[in-house]
C-alpha cells in the first residue's frame, strides 16, 4: 500500500511539472496599451516620437519587423531580435498639413517555441484599436490610433 501511495504522488507530481514545462516552453507576444505620441498637442511641420507601448513584454520570440505608416503609407520598417531588443518600438514622424493623422503601427513576429500562449483581449487606453492574430509560424500585433493636429 505504501509503494501505491509513493507511486502515485510521483505520478501526480510529473504530471504537474510536465503541465508547467510546457507552458514556458510556449512563446508568448508582447501586450500593447496604446500608440502615444512625445506631445500632447501637435502640429504641422513637429517632429514627433510616436511609442507603441508594451504593458508586458513577449517571450520566445526571435525575428521581428515592424513597420510604421501614416495614413496607410509606409514611413518605417525595422527589424529585431525580439528577445534581444524588448524596448518599447517607436518612430518619427514629421506631422504633416492636415488636421488629422492615423499612425499604424505592425509588429511581426517568429516564435522561437512551437506554439503561442493565448493573448489577453485589450482594449487600447486612449482611443484606437489593437488586434493580434496567431499562427503556427508567425504572430501579429496591428494598432491603430488617430491624432487630432492643431494649426
Amino acid at each position: 500500500m505504501k509503494t501505491f501511495i509513493i507511486g502515485t504522488l510521483s505520478l501526480l507530481l510529473a504530471f504537474t511539472l510536465i503541465g508547467c514545462s510546457e507552458d514556458e516552453d510556449k512563446s508568448q507576444l508582447p501586450v500593447f496599451s496604446e500608440i502615444a505620441a512625445d506631445r500632447d498637442v501637435l502640429r504641422p511641420g513637429d517632429v514627433v516620437t510616436f511609442t507603441a507601448v508594451q504593458t508586458t513584454p513577449g517571450n520566445l520570440i526571435n525575428r521581428t519587423s515592424y513597420t510604421w505608416k501614416l495614413d496607410n503609407e509606409t514611413i518605417l520598417d525595422n527589424n529585431v531580435i525580439y528577445d534581444n531588443d524588448k524596448s518599447n518600438p517607436t518612430c518619427q514622424i514629421t506631422i504633416p498639413e492636415k488636421n488629422s493623422i492615423t499612425v499604424t503601427f505592425k509588429g511581426s513576429y517568429n516564435p522561437s517555441a512551437s506554439q503561442w500562449k493565448p493573448v489577453p483581449s485589450t482594449q487600447p487606453i486612449s482611443g484606437g484599436s489593437i488586434n493580434y492574430t496567431l499562427a503556427t509560424l508567425k504572430g501579429e500585433v496591428t494598432i491603430n490610433k488617430t491624432f487630432r493636429i492643431l494649426r
